[in-house]
């Protein structure tokens, strides 16, 4: 646990330290030194996460198996780059946790409205340390918030580029290519139905969509696993839930022409929706892997409608309930105990 709480300060510190008042030198050091700690802890893990013993059996097949469009090919291109620069699994999981990291960084700092909460928020949300348990669809969710301007822009082309991108890391970041017509830059409360229905769709077909998975992953999943069939836990169900509730509670306090906020709310919503309409099933929830990092640039909007004092005040609390839920996510057999590569005997 000192690993993730040592992670945790140091993140807290740096991105504190970034502001306006800066020279853009600095502010791009204390960017560059968040990333170079995150990617750190997550690339020279060792047995921590889920698939982290899979991957290390696979690490020589990713290498010699023949790159197919539809069999997520990238995990096989990213095994050969290993071996080249040093032949070792470890390898592959250093330069799977810099493309999966380095992205968010970069859009944190891009497009939030304030880095040091967005990227505290990467961590506390769990989006970070998911990548331990779920590699390539995090690593598929990072493309896909690397081109998320495109659904603000409304360039249909550019963003199923990026869907395509994504899904050579996990072939499940296709079924993002139809939220374009869905998570649209304006808000009404049409749209609002729209994506409560969606949900309400999902949570009552559920053998179809498991027959959509067997399409895509043949043999991927049983539907009567273990996985398949448990609750999904209650606490993350709110947590994601929440900025949602929120924005639809404060909405008419923003700026609703601001299209990246709209993009953002949408997203935010979408993913609620998707949680509670998954929430019987632990294999269905993983796909709210790529809306629930969304919330990260969403969530600092929330702080807007209040005064100083109480916007204070208010993100003391948020931080506060964010960091139990971290606690409590973290503190779990395949994550609580870190070790470091070099601990590998």
């Amino acid at each position: 646990m000192a690993v993730y709480f040592t992670t945790l300060v140091l993140i807290v510190i740096l991105s504190s330290l970034y502001g306006k008042k800066n020279t853009k030198t600095i502010n791009n050091i204390l960017v560059i030194s968040c990333a170079i700690i995150l990617i750190f802890v997550s690339g020279f893990r060792y047995c921590v996460g889920t698939d982290y013993l899979t991957y290390t059996g696979l690490y020589s097949q990713f290498i010699t198996d023949e790159l197919s469009f539809f069999s997520q090919p990238a995990l096989g291109i990213v095994a050969r780059i290993s071996s080249f620069i040093f032949n070792d699994y470890a390898t592959w999981f250093f330069l799977m946790a810099v493309i999966t990291i380095a992205p968010v960084i970069y859009i944190i700092k891009r497009d939030s409205i304030s880095f040091s909460i967005s990227i505290i928020l990467y961590v506390l949300l769990g989006c970070w340390h998911y990548s331990f348990n779920i590699v390539k669809q995090c690593a598929a969710a990072s493309i896909l918030l690397l081109g998320y301007k495109y659904i603000v822009k409304r360039k249909l082309l550019k963003w199923c580029l990026i869907c395509l991108i994504a899904s050579f890391f996990h072939i499940s970041a296709l079924l993002m290519i139809p939220l374009y017509f869905l998570i649209s830059p304006k808000i009404s409360t049409k749209r609002i139905m729209l994506l409560m229905l969606i949900g309400v769709v999902i949570f009552f077909f559920y053998d179809e969509l498991f027959g959509l998975i067997e399409i895509l992953r043949p043999g991927a999943l049983d539907i009567d696993s273990e996985v398949g069939q448990r609750d999904v836990n209650i606490l993350r169900i709110a947590v994601c839930c929440a900025p949602a509730i929120l924005g639809v509670i404060f909405k008419s306090h923003f700026d609703q022409k601001d299209k990246k906020f709209a993009v953002l709310f949408n997203f935010s919503l979408f993913n609620a929706v998707l949680n509670v309409g998954t929430m019987f099933s632990v294999y269905l929830n993983r796909f709210t892997i790529y809306t629930n990092i969304f919330n990260i640039l969403f969530i600092p909007y929330l702080l807007r409608p209040f005064k100083k004092k109480e916007r204070i005040i208010f993100l003391l609390v948020l931080m506060l309930l964010y960091f139990v839920f971290w606690y409590y996510d973290i503190s779990k057999p395949d994550t609580v105990d870190f070790q470091w590569i070099f601990e590998r005997v």
